[in-house]
């Protein structure tokens, strides 16, 4: 009897012995890691070691917001949740910023090299007009058809334009339409004789295409296979981000592109690109690569749709054409958000714009309707970085 009391006594005083084990292990491995999945530490605020200045966003007549032509008093904005729109689908909450590299050292050949795109165009030496003594720019014309090819000698701004697009009408190839191969293989080639790009920055671009044709003397969008011609935004990429301007329609570069007929191609080359814009900006890293914290996508998305907190950068009107017919006054009953992107944003004015740091933007795109019965798409741009960054 005494031993079985002794053997239950010595059970019972290993069941406490590893119970208190148990209960040690737990309390002091075990239960804080739990304690802290089920009760996470809130981050950690990392501390903020430089302010500057919002942006600046400057006013554009061709797509005014507030009272200077479009009204958004009474305008719903519906959010609509989907993949497009997911905070958490975004890699990274943290971007760095940038500022125009002030410092590049001065082309003093660049009439040279000025001489060479405008080969590549079609323009001669006998349609060079102007070699910028008087007005800073390089200036070749052919007057009969009212195109004129300029580069402003400050910031190698290209730019072609031509007064009356139309006349476009006579050189295309008859029922023949503009594919998008076609398309992108001739912006690029125009990206390499432009002696502005790399290879590599090239390949990066992300081109946007809206295909035309003429109706009358002006220009509707159509579907490719009756296309005429075609519209390309090129948006270099900054840090893998899109650099966008004061307008989304319109960035720094931006082409018309046309297949001439083969007659007409050698003597009016010009007319390959008959309204173009290209333009870069060189960038450098500022604060020393520091990461800024990105103003978390809800909250922007609650300032847009209670405060109107936006710019509008950006209208195109399902039912006008594409040159620019539309309402001058009109109202927004409703605009709905369907997708974002993180963009950059340098308002390319002369090469230096109101803004000294290029600074990433909320880049919104929907669709709106209007009280008169119109629809479209629409651009809309809100500030991405954490206010707690500003002066």
């Amino acid at each position: 009897m005494r031993l079985v009391h002794a053997a239950k006594v010595i059970k019972r005083t290993m069941y406490i012995f590893f119970g208190f084990i148990l209960v040690f292990y737990t309390a002091t491995e075990v239960g804080p890691s739990l304690y802290r999945d089920i009760f996470p530490a809130p981050p950690e605020e990392r501390p903020v070691l430089y302010k500057f200045s919002p942006i600046v966003f400057s006013t554009v007549s061709d797509y005014p917001s507030g009272e200077n032509g479009i009204d958004l008093s009474n305008t719903k904005i519906i959010y609509r949740r989907n993949a497009q729109l997911d905070w958490t689908s975004l890699p990274q909450k943290t971007i760095k910023l940038y500022a125009i590299n002030q410092n590049l050292p001065e082309d003093i050949d660049y009439l040279q090299t000025a001489k060479g795109v405008a080969l590549f165009l079609g323009y001669s030496d006998l349609n060079l007009v102007s070699t910028g003594v008087s007005d800073d720019k390089y200036i070749w014309g052919v007057p009969e058809d009212e195109i004129l090819f300029v580069i402003n000698k400050k910031n190698k701004k290209m730019e072609q334009k031509i007064n009356s697009i139309s006349k476009l009408k006579n050189y295309l190839t008859s029922g023949e339409f503009v594919n998008a191969e076609f398309v992108t293989n001739n912006v690029k080639q125009f990206m390499v004789n432009s002696k502005k790009f790399n290879q590599q920055e090239i390949q990066n671009t992300q081109f946007e295409s809206t295909f035309l044709r003429f109706e009358g003397e002006s220009l509707v969008e159509t579907p490719i296979l009756s296309s005429e011609i075609a519209y390309v935004k090129a948006y270099n990429p900054l840090n893998g981000k899109k650099i966008v301007g004061n307008n989304y329609e319109t960035p720094s570069n931006f082409m018309y592109v046309s297949s001439l007929r083969p007659e007409i191609a050698a003597s009016k080359k010009n007319y390959r690109f008959p309204r173009f814009s290209i333009y870069k900006n060189e960038y450098v890293e500022v604060f020393n690569g520091e990461l800024f914290d990105l103003d978390p996508l809800p909250n922007v998305i609650d300032r847009v749709i209670n405060s109107k907190d936006f710019v509008i950068r950006g209208i195109t009107f399902n039912d006008f054409p594409h040159n620019g017919n539309r309402p001058k006054i009109f109202k927004i009953e409703n605009i709905s958000i369907e997708s974002f992107e993180i963009a950059y944003f340098d308002d390319f004015q002369d090469g230096f714009g109101k803004n000294s740091i290029v600074q990433p933007i909320y880049l919104f795109k929907g669709n709106f309707d209007t009280s008169t019965g119109q629809r479209g798409k629409i651009i809309l741009y809100a500030p991405a970085i954490s206010p707690k960054y500003y002066n």
